[in-house]
């Protein structure tokens, strides 16, 4: 495995990784940096956001407890629906981002 093609990779699952923010209720923000060898350097590329409401947070750890309750037992389902917004934002000059808001449900039984 090269370097390039490990970099490219990492640079592929990064931009794959903000549909797992629709299931990682706890990260609120993810940025990823490349660490330029050549020119000794950090170099920012780009920055997920998670922005939820407090009630829409309420209900997401309403769910989890629920979820961490639930055993092959249970004989009640649960299910939670929240809002959410996804921010792209590129760390590099010149880029613009973007926001996207989703609807969630989670369910579990």
């Amino acid at each position: 495995l090269t370097v390039h093609k490990f970099s490219s990779q990492l640079s592929q699952w990064v931009l794959e990784l903000k549909e797992a923010f629709f299931f990682l209720n706890h990260v609120r923000e993810f940025k990823f940096f490349i660490i330029d060898n050549v020119i000794p350097s950090v170099n920012p590329e780009i920055c997920y956001q998670v922005n939820m409401k407090e009630d829409a947070l309420k209900t997401c750890r309403e769910h989890t407890e629920k979820v961490a309750d639930f055993t092959a037992d249970s004989t009640s389902p649960h299910s939670a629906i929240y809002c959410m917004e996804l921010v792209t934002m590129s760390l590099k000059p010149r880029e613009k981002g973007k926001s996207e808001k989703w609807l969630i449900q989670q369910g579990i039984g």
